[in-house]
């Protein structure tokens, strides 16, 4: 009987434990786990003359709007070519061929209740891409937290590459099958609303006939003269 309640009591104390300790154990990861951060896909490929969108997932906390947030930044792999977001504008310096294909634009998501992050993402779109363009692209987060970055690597493939001929492929396919759809859209188009122009014509024809026959039995009628 003692051994018994033993157990009971035993099993009471560490239930009190740990309802205390779980929500401090998950309070001490909130904590430690960052809440400004950075990242990416570890590479990107494209092919010669596209275009390129290089994404950098973003994090800051909730207190901190993205207003404030002091800068975001792309960085080229020549790192004198790079876009940048500050104040809410956005402006990108370097060669003058860099900065006519290059626009950066951020996006950041609705915050929920009682969460203590706020995600967003930054993307550079390069176009009409050449071998040049290849080499690891840092994104930068800057806030008055801290400073925090991550590379990417863009590799470019000539249009010989299996890769690029793939895709050409496949775009070629794409356009055939939508330029035949079409064509066949107008054709049904065109079927159909002849048929349905030739049966108003066919239908009007017949009450004009029928309006014709009533009028000549009228016509017809003979005539009753009375004596």
């Amino acid at each position: 009987m003692k051994r018994y309640h033993s157990s009971l009591w035993f099993c009471g104390v560490f239930c009190q434990v740990l309802f205390h300790l779980i929500p401090a154990m998950t309070a001490a990861a909130a904590r430690n786990y960052p809440l400004q951060t950075i990242t990416a896909e570890p590479s990107v490929e494209a092919c010669v003359g596209k275009d390129v969108l290089l994404s950098f997932n973003v994090t800051i906390p909730v207190s901190l709007s993205p207003e404030r947030v002091y800068e975001r930044t792309v960085w080229s792999p020549h790192k004198r070519d790079h876009c940048v977001i500050s104040e809410n504008t956005t402006k990108c310096h370097g060669g003058e061929d860099f900065i006519e294909r290059a626009e950066i634009s951020e996006i950041w998501s609705p915050t929920e209740e009682e969460q203590p992050r706020r995600y967003g993402k930054i993307t550079l779109l390069l176009r009409n891409v050449t071998t040049d363009d290849a080499g690891f692209y840092e994104g930068e987060l800057k806030t008055g937290y801290t400073i925090n970055n991550v590379n990417t690597l863009l590799t470019v493939h000539v249009r010989e590459d299996e890769l690029c001929s793939e895709k050409a492929e496949a775009e070629d396919n794409t356009t055939a099958i939508a330029e035949k759809d079409y064509e066949t859209g107008l054709r049904t188009g065109f079927g159909a609303g002849f048929g349905t122009c030739l049966g108003l014509v066919l239908l009007g024809a017949l009450a004009a006939r029928t309006v014709m026959k009533k009028c000549r039995r009228k016509d017809e009628k003979p005539t009753i003269v009375s004596v």
